[in-house]
């Protein structure tokens, strides 16, 4: 009994760290963004401290990021994730402490506050030394901007240079933002309906395709007349990588292809062998653009001309323009642009890019990321419908279609008001608006990039669903019932190996006794 107890005691042991760190794992950012859940906790604790120290400190240095939000707003949705885990990575901060307030539960102090719509953040800085230490603090900075969080975090940068957060609050990178904003989602914590009307069926099977056409496009036609890579083209080659290396999808692809910009900056001039080499030696290999298994969505099922490398490539310039944020979408189509006037084999390809470009203003299209990102959406339905009408029979049609993203065309359209021609280009049919949150949603898809980590939900993603904890608990459980199990059946084990030995040296005792009976005693 004492062994059996023994045993179940190792097994439960073993099962309380890995639920607890799953716990955590999946659900800490719960308890970092401090909850003001009375109604005076907004006095009490922020604006008018009677306590230094509120699950964390609250003296004078200390800047409050107050969340205002109602549960049931889905902009309200979207953006908490970034505050929950800047409050996840600056949760040790002696300078900045980020909470919320409820406004449906306590409507009366956000009104009071001001706060008749939401999300709204606003920053609370000491402003008032009183006597006996205490002190006040009121509003400074208020947001209430665009739903991506890389601007909300360049917004909290923003404020640090004005003066209103301490110099000494150190920023996390934008990568572990991202990873810590999806670790909550994953939990299903702030789930928010999309505009896609009918997901894809293999909605990561873009990335397969994006993969491929990064390879090619590496090696394609950099030396089509073997002279070397040098001058304008390095250059060019070298803002093309340093593009895909700030937007692709994949943090170990991105840190794959920095390493290659730097390489390539090393040296005036490249030859094919060497920048071969090079490309071998960062495990960047080419992939066969005409194998069938280097593509999902872009396979052409063996008929010519449709699917494969081009398609992958229109993929890969999307999910850049996904990827990127207000500060890089200009750089990263300018990049997409140069890269097909000197680097993409079809020459007429490129030519009638190079026309698009000049006739809308491509230039001048990436001043934002919705810009730009529909920008290369539009010529992309261009050249579908120029090729609709080169060949009425490929079955080329404009998209999204319809049954993908109702939400992306114009009301009238959708009451009938307007003709829709699925082969035909016509700007007045699109709500382009949500056509750029439907491309964010096809090309987010795991992505773990900051400007991605607003779309993407783990929480719905069934291919890579991560278990909430109460599933950890269970499987804690489970481990501690298979450790049972097994006790039982060790203990249970030994006991009969115990009985079946002490039988043995009992009838060997008794053999040992017969023999002495029998042998014939020796006189004295």
């Amino acid at each position: 009994m004492e062994r059996l107890l023994k045993n179940f005691l190792w097994a439960v042991i073993l099962a309380i760290p890995f639920f607890v760190l799953k716990r955590f794992d999946g659900d800490i950012t719960r308890t970092v963004l401090v909850r003001l859940n009375t109604v005076t906790d907004l006095q009490t604790v922020v604006k008018k401290p009677t306590t230094l120290d509120y699950q964390g400190p609250n003296d004078s240095k200390v800047v409050w990021a107050v969340f205002f939000y109602k549960p049931y707003c889905g902009a309200c949705r979207r953006i908490k994730p970034t505050l929950e885990a800047l409050g996840n990575v600056l949760s040790d901060s002696k300078y900045i402490r980020f909470a919320s307030i409820d406004c449906v539960k306590f409507r009366a102090v956000c009104q009071s506050e001001g706060v008749s719509y939401q999300p709204r953040i606003r920053l609370y800085q000491t402003t008032n030394q009183l006597a006996n230490g205490a002190f006040e603090r009121s509003v400074v900075q208020e947001w209430q901007g665009a739903l991506l969080a890389y601007e909300l975090l360049k917004w909290f940068k923003t404020s640090q240079e004005q003066g209103y957060i301490s110099a000494k609050v150190e920023w996390p990178s934008e990568d572990l933002v991202a990873a810590k904003m999806l670790e909550y989602k994953a939990g299903g914590h702030a789930q928010v309906e999309g505009v896609t009307s009918q997901p894809s069926a293999n909605p990561g099977g873009y990335l397969k395709d994006i993969w491929s056409a990064a390879q090619m496009s590496l090696v394609d036609h950099v030396f089509a007349d073997e002279a070397p890579l040098d001058g304008n083209r390095l250059a060019s080659l070298g803002l093309y990588v340093q593009s895909l290396a700030a937007t692709y999808p994949d943090a170990a692809t991105r840190r794959q292809l920095a390493r290659l910009q730097v390489s390539l900056a090393e040296k005036p001039t490249w030859d094919r062998q060497a920048y071969e080499a090079l490309l071998a030696s960062l495990d960047l290999q080419v992939a066969a653009a005409d194998d069938a298994t280097a593509w999902s969505w872009c396979r052409s099922e063996g008929l010519p001309g449709v699917g494969g490398y081009p398609c992958g490539m229109w993929l890969l310039f999307h999910t850049m323009l996904a990827n990127a944020d207000q500060y890089n979408a200009n750089a990263t189509l300018g990049a997409v642009h140069t890269w097909v006037a000197l680097f993409f084999g079809c020459a007429d390809c490129a030519k009638h890019f190079q026309e698009t470009w000049e006739q809308e203003r491509g230039a001048e299209a990436g001043g934002s990321h919705v810009a730009a990102a529909l920008w290369l959406w539009r010529t992309h339905n261009q050249v579908t419908a120029r090729l609709a009408s080169d060949d009425s029979t490929s079955g080329k049609q404009q998209w999204p279609p319809r049954a993908a993203c109702e939400q992306c065309y114009h009301e009238k359209a959708l009451k009938g008001e307007l003709e829709v021609d699925p082969a035909t280009w016509q700007p007045t049919v699109w709500n382009q608006n949500l056509v750029f949150v439907y491309l964010q949603e096809t090309f987010c898809f795991r992505s773990d990039t900051l400007a991605c980590a607003i779309f993407y939900d783990p929480s719905f993603d069934r291919g890579r669903a991560a278990l909430t904890w109460p599933a950890w608990a269970a499987l804690a459980l489970a481990a501690a019932l298979l450790g049972l199990v097994y006790s039982l059946y060790s203990t249970t084990r030994a006991t009969a190996l115990k009985r079946a030995y002490a039988s043995d040296a009992n009838l060997a005792n008794l053999s040992s006794a017969a023999t002495d009976d029998n042998e014939p005693k020796k006189a004295k």
